[in-house]
């Protein structure tokens, strides 16, 4: 076993693995003096909910303060409420997957009257739900959904074609994504790697996967979707100011257009989906994931001000 004055300095670590391994270690102690207990208690504290879970857990044992049955509780030996709630993440991740991919389906046939590339984007991130099945995707599925309701109402109101299937995608999706914030709340605090190294996982299930690792990953990928974003936009402008001088528009020209625009704020949206799942759930790349949430908003600020512009021309 490590020294203890080691294992206690990674809890300062900026890696949340490190400090979430560190608490483990120090909870499987014989004794800890009582600085210990002390940054044992500070890190109770910690912005990683599986940190800071860890850390209770071990000051629960080293300064008893709980009984054997509310340690008992709190690894759900017992009971199965942590199993039917890791039942209710793994169906509910399943479900969204599902759902994503058959409205997306929907807006790609109905594509004169739904946002195409929206759909497109449904159905990549309902692909990618059947891969990864982290608590993170539901910041993903709430920031995706609540843009498409945005974006479908933004275009109904400029583009003077607000309907009633416009209005009923746009409160759907709100309703949709209000229960995803809701289901990361509950979801996001099941500690549980904890529970399927400590035998108290349902049949049936696969191992938990590492959050860290997809989370940090996700910054990342918002960063170059935000790059590509700003890509695909500055394609706009030129194509735009390319018509304006050597001939007007036509309709492959105006799909053309449609495309881009439609291309850039989609990867925009996503891009902020990504880079702000990963800064909720990991303390790595934040830079990647400022950068990414910061140029993706500024795009989608600038389309809807240039469209507002524009429908009242």
């Amino acid at each position: 076993m490590k020294e203890m004055e080691q294992i206690l300095a990674e809890l300062s670590s900026d890696d949340p693995i490190k400090r979430h391994d560190a608490c483990e270690e120090l909870r499987v102690a014989e004794k800890l003096p009582d600085h210990g207990i002390i940054e044992l208690d500070k890190t109770t504290s910690d912005d990683n909910p599986l940190v800071a879970d860890a850390a209770r857990r071990a000051l629960n044992i080293h300064t008893q303060e709980t009984t054997c049955v509310e340690v008992d509780k709190v690894l759900d030996i017992e009971n199965n409420e942590h199993i039917e709630t890791i039942r209710k993440f793994y169906k509910s991740i399943r479900s969204w997957a599902i759902g994503l991919l058959v409205w997306g389906g929907i807006s790609l046939v109905l594509s004169g009257l739904l946002n195409p590339f929206w759909g497109l984007i449904l159905v990549v991130v309902g692909i990618l739900s059947f891969k990864i099945k982290i608590p993170a995707m539901f910041v993903i599925y709430t920031v995706i959904l609540f843009g498409a309701a945005i974006t479908n109402a933004y275009a109904a109101i400029t583009g003077g074609g607000a309907n009633f299937l416009w209005f009923g995608a746009v409160v759907i999706q709100m309703i949709a994504g209000i229960r995803t914030a809701r289901e990361y709340k509950m979801f996001r605090n099941i500690p549980l790697h904890d529970l399927y190294r400590n035998d108290r996982w349902p049949d049936g299930f696969p191992a938990p996967q590492d959050e860290f690792h997809y989370a940090s990953r996700f910054g990342v990928a918002g960063f170059i979707l935000s790059i590509a974003s700003v890509g695909l936009f500055v394609s706009l402008f030129i194509e735009i100011m390319i018509l304006s001088v050597l001939s007007g528009p036509s309709v492959e020209s105006t799909l053309m257009l449609d495309w881009l625009g439609f291309g850039s704020e989609g990867m925009a949206w996503l891009s902020i989906a990504l880079c702000l799942s990963s800064l909720i759930s990991s303390k790595d790349k934040r830079t990647w994931s400022i950068a990414g949430l910061i140029t993706s908003s500024l795009i989608i600020f600038i389309q809807f001000g240039l469209g507002i512009l524009f429908a009242s021309i």
